[in-house]
């Protein structure tokens, strides 16, 4: 009776591990992941970015950077007092979502600045990339790397 029950138990134990590493897995394909993230300061942008003025658009540039992508967002209207940005990527298929989130607390101001990323691990192919903030979609474009 008791080897029943222990073979009941031990095989339930496997069950419930195969059923969470299969809701956890990454079925994406990809090992894609942001690997270094820089800002500049208010009012500055990364030398290159093709910025002209603060007054221009919002905008994202994606390039191929030596085996990695470069994802530049210029121009983000963030608070003032902006301490920490999170960047997280996601890749599904050819779609690639990008979401970035500030740290900062109550501004009473606004600056523009430019946010960078680089992701890695994520081969040459043409992808949707989705851009977020804080979760919320802002835009999207296709990109041939």
């Amino acid at each position: 009776m008791n080897k029943r029950i222990f073979f009941g138990m031990a095989l339930s134990v496997v069950a419930l591990a195969m059923a969470f590493y299969g809701c956890n897995k990454d079925d994406s394909g990809s090992n894609a992941k942001v690997v270094k993230i820089t800002r500049t300061s208010c009012g500055e942008h990364f030398s290159g970015s093709k910025a002209k003025s603060l007054d221009e658009d919002e905008r994202y540039d994606v390039r191929w950077d030596n085996g990695q992508v470069e994802v530049t967002h210029v121009n983000w209207a963030a608070p003032c007092d902006l301490h920490d940005v999170t960047v997280d990527v996601k890749v599904e298929g050819n779609v690639v979502t990008v979401n970035e989130c500030g740290d900062g607390g109550l501004a009473n101001c606004i600056c523009k600045i430019d946010n960078r990323c680089h992701i890695m691990n994520l081969p040459k192919g043409t992808y949707t990339f989705v851009f977020m903030l804080c979760g919320y979609e802002k835009h999207r474009q296709q990109y041939t790397l």
